[in-house]
């Protein structure tokens, strides 16, 4: 993983090279802001940016332990592999501590450990720390609070709050450079070596704070917007405006770009998701792509195009809570040697709330499985395995079939895709009259997964496989006034090549301003940049009438509501009336508390 990071060129011991692989030998406006405005020395960065790396992963329920995987669409494989990624970037030679940024979830429907601020992840084996053991080091789950303080909404909800969870993000970083500082720099700020953004949000969110920090960025896309909005259509079920009201799927392909944009690596699973998925994307090219790396490699000139490089790498297995039982290996056992037969697991026999049994749904419990272990979604293609099962009478005698779909209470409780999915199954079922020979258990554990896959090994029939494994930047110019002590407010032009999120962080980077004392006054609408005026700590003024002509819109195209993107509840967003006067925009201002009466 950290080969991936570092190989992109000239060792950064190079004389003048640059970290950022995109400016190496090149001239870069936003380097010269940072070198010359911020004041940062990329010296100390160089000798630091081996001790500390950053995931950022949004939604679903993270926790290091009993992981409740299948609970929902957002809580699946994914949280599970940012997890033991985290854990195992922790316990490599030179890593002194990983943090994984998520979201602060606080409410009665789910468990109260999604609303602690901090969780250490340990390791699974405590010698793999022996040598970077410290009072900060190893790794760390990092909840974020944005979006709704009191309520768990999906990953589609999530992207009107963005730029709330970058504020937030922000502020840990610098906090945390500033205690590694004191800890291992000597007192100078010690920076990541990567901030690692995992699915289209957690993309967004890396690029923007990537930007802010001049920090190389890394993109691991998990599932792709663009493909799943050509599969859905293939369907013929939804349009392309419904699919786009049920997934957000066009901000998310807009995020995917920027991500693309801004990434100096990213990470696939297969050759496959390059070739045929990637390429579907404005900002890369396969072909291109390897043009453009070779005349990198030549110090050749690339004429201002940058594609980040693509780097395969499977997806692995963590096999430290398996415990080998007898009969696992392939092969005899030793001549004399007594051989017990191992218990049934305890998913076979245990009756209780945490655990149903396999067991109870079979006529012949004894027969060899096949497996599919997977959310209850379309795409998992959960309803073709079970019509095939149902149409084959000879692999109905041979096997039985057992579905491990997530952990569920109710039916109806579920979100409607998997809701319908689960009728779907049980419809089959009934069709098929596979009553007896086909088992879907309500509840299973993290810690059972092992034993499921062992019941599994006994067959020939291979289970159905999980198949896993996505903004560009625009320039915008904005006016902020910055309220220090609530009598004297400072108006500061800001014009960056980043978007208008990143220049309040410049700012907050320079100076350390309290970005919950900036208000930033925006038209009634703008070009496609214009939601970036809207969200985060902040405060925004929306001033109606400005800015409402399709003339003063350089670039109106944009794929997706303002709706999807903007927190229409949010207190920090005051609309003004028609025609504002200046009694208005203080009465805005009034009602923000940034002006006292």
């Amino acid at each position: 993983y950290l080969e991936a990071i570092l190989d992109v060129g000239p060792g950064l011991d190079d004389a003048k090279s640059s970290l950022l692989l995109r400016e190496r030998g090149r001239f870069s406006p936003t380097r010269y802001f940072v070198d010359n405005v911020i004041g940062f020395d990329e010296t100390d960065l160089h000798r630091s940016w081996v001790k500390v790396s950053f995931d950022l992963n949004l939604h679903g329920l993270i926790r290091g332990e009993n992981m409740e995987l299948g609970r929902d669409s957002d809580t699946g494989g994914q949280v599970k592999y940012v997890v033991e990624l985290a854990r195992a970037l922790a316990s490599m030679p030179g890593v002194y501590r990983v943090d994984l940024l998520t979201r602060q979830v606080a409410c009665p429907e789910v468990d109260s450990s999604y609303g602690e601020p901090i969780e250490m992840l340990c390791p699974h084996n405590p010698d793999d720390m022996a040598d970077e053991i410290g009072e900060s080091s190893g790794a760390y789950i990092i909840r974020i609070p944005f979006g709704p303080r009191e309520k768990y909404i999906p990953k589609e909800l999530l992207w009107p709050h963005i730029p709330e969870f970058v504020d937030g993000a922000l502020s840990h970083v610098i906090q945390m450079s500033k205690v590694l500082g004191e800890q291992l720099g000597g007192g100078h700020p010690v920076w990541p070596v990567a901030i690692h953004g995992h699915y289209a949000d957690a993309g967004d969110s890396a690029a923007r704070l990537s930007g802010a920090l001049n920090v190389p960025m890394l993109f691991t896309g998990h599932s792709l917007g663009r493909d799943k909005l050509e599969q859905l259509l293939r369907q013929g079920r939804l349009t392309k405006d419904e699919i786009n009201d049920t997934y957000k799927i066009m901000r998310r392909i807009e995020a995917e770009e920027s991500s693309l944009d801004s990434s100096e690596v990213v990470i696939t699973s297969t050759r496959q998701e390059i070739d045929e998925q990637w390429r579907l994307y404005d900002g890369f090219d396969p072909v291109l792509e390897k043009k453009l790396r070779a005349r990198i490699r030549r110090n050749v000139s690339c004429y201002g195009r940058f594609m980040p490089r693509m780097v395969v790498i499977p997806p692995g297995m963590e096999f430290n809570h398996i415990v080998p039982h007898d009969g696992d290996m392939d092969g005899e056992s030793e001549e004399g040697e007594e051989h017990q037969p191992s218990p049934d697991p305890p998913i076979w026999t245990e009756l209780n709330v945490y655990s149903c049994t396999i067991m109870r749904f079979f006529t012949n419990p004894r027969k060899p499985m096949i497996l599919a272990l997977a959310r209850p979604d379309p795409k998992k293609n959960l309803t073709t395995l079970v019509k095939a099962f149902g149409e084959c009478r000879p692999l109905r005698e041979l096997a039985n079939l057992t579905l491990i779909m997530g952990n569920r209470e109710n039916i109806d409780e579920m979100s409607s895709t998997s809701a319908s999915m689960l009728l779907s199954i049980i419809k089959l079922i009934d069709k098929y009259d596979l009553y007896g020979q086909v088992a879907y258990p309500k509840h299973h554990k993290q810690s059972e997964v092992a034993e499921i896959y062992r019941l599994a090994a006994k067959t020939k029939v291979p289970p159905v496989k999980e198949l896993r494994k996505l903004i560009r930047i625009q320039a915008l110019r904005c006016h902020v006034i910055y309220c220090q002590n609530g009598k004297k407010i400072n108006v500061i032009p800001v014009s960056a090549s980043r978007s208008q999120a990143l220049s309040l962080m410049y700012l907050y980077l320079r100076w350390g301003m309290d970005l919950s004392k900036v208000v930033v006054f925006v038209g009634e609408s703008g070009d496609t940049d214009y939601e970036g005026f809207l969200g985060g700590v902040h405060k925004s003024v929306v001033l109606k009438g400005i800015g409402s002509g399709t003339t003063n819109q350089l670039h109106a195209n944009r794929v997706y509501p303002l709706s999807d993107v903007i927190p229409t509840e949010s207190t920090n967003i005051i609309h003004t009336p028609e025609e504002c006067s200046p009694a208005d925009i203080r009465a805005s201002l009034g009602k923000l508390g940034v002006l006292k009466a």
